[in-house]
């Protein structure tokens, strides 16, 4: 199959934010659906060459240090073009950075009561295989506050601890 053209990466980059608003505003939608829809308007790509063209542009937001799709775990070997394009979306849509905003404000819930802790265990993943992202230094046009975030991180990691001793006092009593 050949390459991405720049009119299917824009296509699919779009695509991408529409779910990705949706999911970062708490509303229900259908990736399969979101699929779907686009499929026709595409060069002859098949389901799973979209959605690892998804799992690449989460490569892209997490070099660019801001939230992805869920689902769609990163996949870092992508065509360098659609690196510049998801910053050519993020330059062009402002309304997407005040929903990262958004998202990252939003106050953990720290109520464990409603967590039920049968389920908080999976079987590890059966792939090991484990990549570093690589280093963007492009123009982000996004700007990012250090300390905050950095705040932000402290107070999820001291979040996960308290969820961790939880964890913990339930399986002592339940097992």
């Amino acid at each position: 199959m050949n390459s991405w053209s720049e009119l299917e990466v824009e296509l699919i980059i779009s695509n991408y934010f529409e779910m990705l608003s949706n999911e970062l505003l708490n509303k229900a939608y259908s990736k399969t659906e979101f699929r779907r829809n686009l499929l026709p308007l595409l060069n002859n790509r098949s389901d799973g060459s979209i959605e690892f063209k998804h799992q690449n542009i989460s490569a892209v937001l997490i070099n660019l240090g801001q939230p992805y799709i869920k689902g769609y775990l990163p996949r870092y070997n992508y065509q360098k073009i659609l690196d510049e394009k998801v910053v050519d979306y993020l330059i062009h849509n402002h309304s997407i950075e005040s929903q990262f905003k958004s998202f990252a404000d939003r106050e953990v819930s720290t109520s464990w009561g409603n967590v039920n802790f049968e389920k908080v265990l999976v079987d590890a993943p059966k792939n090991n295989d484990v990549s570093e992202p690589y280093s963007y230094y492009g123009k982000n046009p996004i700007k990012t506050n250090y300390l905050e975030r950095e705040q932000k991180n402290s107070k999820l990691g001291l979040l996960g601890e308290e969820f961790v001793v939880e964890f913990e006092k339930w399986s002592l009593i339940h097992t």
